[in-house]
């Protein structure tokens, strides 16, 4: 890197951010002739102002010490990359919502359905019972002394409920959005 190179490099820089050369001198710390001096090429920058010079026109150190700006790497988005993906953002939007409405119909079905069978044992068992003896057996009514149905089927059936709720919810708003769609 040569001096001119920097020099023009610093003055493209300090205009962009609307500085003059006594401003920027000022910031510096530095007469405005030291930067006239940077600028025409006839000198060079201290190597503690360099830091600081970099800060005053928001550049990184790298790019002032290269005279240039950074090339585009692959983490920089273009106006075309950011473009593709907004426009796939609708069909990745409705896959995640299909997605989700099957997993709320899922997961919905098999907690009801586990509940029900299990709230069917929980019946049978507290049911009619058969108590034999040596002379015959006799029917006796043997009841549960816990009052009604243990909270865990209640959770059970109120999250499977809410599961179900949300999945044809989920379904009946795609329908809704897919009428629009066809309509336009």
């Amino acid at each position: 890197m040569d001096n001119e190179t920097l020099g023009i490099y610093i003055a493209r820089a300090r205009k962009a951010k609307g500085l003059t050369q006594k401003e920027l001198a000022e910031r510096l710390h530095v007469t405005d002739k030291a930067v006239s001096k940077w600028e025409t090429g006839r000198g060079f920058p201290d190597i503690k102002v360099l830091p600081v010079l970099a800060a005053e026109l928001g550049i990184s150190l790298a790019e002032l010490l290269q005279a240039q700006e950074p090339a585009p790497s692959a983490s920089v988005l273009s106006r075309e990359t950011i473009g593709t993906k907004t426009a796939s953002s609708p069909a990745i939007r409705a896959r995640s919502s299909q997605f989700l409405q099957w997993l709320f119909l899922i997961v919905g079905s098999i907690g009801l359905a586990a509940g029900i069978y299990c709230l069917i044992r929980y019946m049978q068992w507290n049911s009619l019972g058969i108590i034999g003896g040596s002379d015959a057996s006799t029917d006796i009514l043997i009841v549960d002394s816990s009052p009604g149905l243990p909270w865990q089927w209640i959770l059970l059936f109120s999250i499977s409920l809410l599961c179900l709720f949300a999945g044809i919810a989920l379904w009946f708003f795609r329908r809704k959005q897919v009428s629009r769609r066809n309509k336009k």
